[in-house]
């Protein structure tokens, strides 16, 4: 059956007889103000299923190009990408009609380098190759930056250094509070009937500067940050902007995955001491006012008993954390599917998968230190 023509500023689509559809591009596509030009999966969804629900088994799109058109930016190719792979999941298949030779050896070079008919849907198996690729990734460019060979957008990095440290400080501060204010209360109730109130100081201290800090610090950022970055990157893959990044040849990895690493990696260890001290007040908190511990004692406890390795300790974990954190933050955006559902499935996974890996982290480090 033949449907209607459907006429936007920027296309018209049309189905013939035999069941082809022509969609034809119009309009301004260079001066256009972001948010205005139609996405690929918008207009499929929109315009183009209505008339592919009704046509034969496997019908031929014909894409055209008005000769008005003289200039463009990116987001006219990744328009037209964007088509090819949803018709690639269609099996329905293409046709570019009378593209200008600039625009289709572009797009020819493109649909090489990223190809079109990759599906959704992995197996086991490549799914744990893309994961190790990814890590292998994560290590060659983190490799290029501290050799200072990597492209890096510092407005960009120092803008995720904020995120990251300083607008995580004040929940970081109240969690590590509050922990250190229970690791004393519980201790100290126990000590107290042998008499041994002022070892609470140990106890604390030794918890938060080797442990609590960095995995209370640790489940914070998964939760906060973690989530964040797949929730970014999961959103420009939907708008099909990680489609035009690889266009014009600007490395994913390089420009979304990089900056985060960097901003976790510099901010988490610094937050983990932070998270250490501000846990050992609490529990000095609990001792003088509850439990007759002068502050002078207390702090004098702390420093025979916590020595720097401790705290050397806290911060390495706070490291590998941060490297887990942001990594997987990043992977579960670039592994999201192209709907607002699947952004969401992101940031769950990131959160759960970054805390699972906190944990294993901390007791692969539990073991090694314990024979070191």
């Amino acid at each position: 059956m033949q449907r209607p023509n459907v006429k936007t500023t920027y296309c018209e689509i049309s189905s013939s007889a035999n069941g082809r559809i022509d969609l034809l591009i119009s309009g301004d596509w260079k001066n256009a103000p972001r948010g205005t030009l139609p996405t690929a999966r918008h207009w499929w969804q929109g315009q183009i299923q209505y008339f592919t629900d009704g046509a034969t088994n496997s019908p031929m799109i014909q894409i055209f190009m008005d000769k008005s058109i003289k200039e463009w930016d990116d987001r006219l190719p990744a328009f037209v990408l964007g088509i090819h792979r949803l018709a690639s999941e269609k099996n329905f298949s293409v046709e570019r009609v009378e593209f200008p030779d600039a625009l289709e050896q572009l797009l020819m070079t493109t649909s090489e380098a990223v190809p079109l008919s990759g599906g959704e849907h992995h197996s086991q198996h490549g799914h744990a190759v893309k994961c190790i690729g990814f890590i292998g990734d994560c290590g060659i460019i983190l490799g290029k930056f501290f050799c200072g060979r990597a492209f890096i957008r510092w407005p960009d990095c120092i803008a995720l250094l904020q995120q990251v440290g300083v607008n995580a400080l004040p929940i970081v501060a109240l969690i590590s509070f509050l922990t250190g204010v229970i690791l004393g209360f519980v201790g100290l109730i126990q000590l107290e009937r042998f008499g041994a109130t002022i070892y609470v100081a140990d106890l604390v201290g030794l918890a938060m500067a080797r442990e609590m800090g960095a995995i209370m610090t640790g489940v914070i950022m998964a939760g906060r940050s973690g989530a964040a970055f797949a929730a970014t990157i999961g959103t420009m893959k939907v708008n099909e902007e990680l489609d035009a990044l690889k266009t014009f040849e600007f490395s994913p990895m390089e420009f979304l995955v990089l900056p985060r690493l960097v901003a976790m990696l510099f901010m988490v260890p610094l937050l983990c001491v932070l998270s250490a001290l501000i846990g050992i007040g609490g529990g000095m908190i609990v001792a003088v006012m509850l439990f007759n511990v002068s502050a002078p004692q207390y702090i004098i406890e702390t420093l025979s008993a916590v020595r720097l390795a401790d705290f050397m300790i806290g911060i390495t974990k706070g490291i590998v954390f941060a490297a887990l954190v942001g990594g997987l933050g990043c992977l579960r955006g670039l592994q999201c599917k192209k709907d607002a559902a699947g952004v969401g499935e992101a940031a769950t996974a990131a959160v759960v998968s970054g805390i699972t890996a906190i944990i294993l982290a901390d007791a692969l480090f539990a073991f090694l230190t314990m024979h070191i």
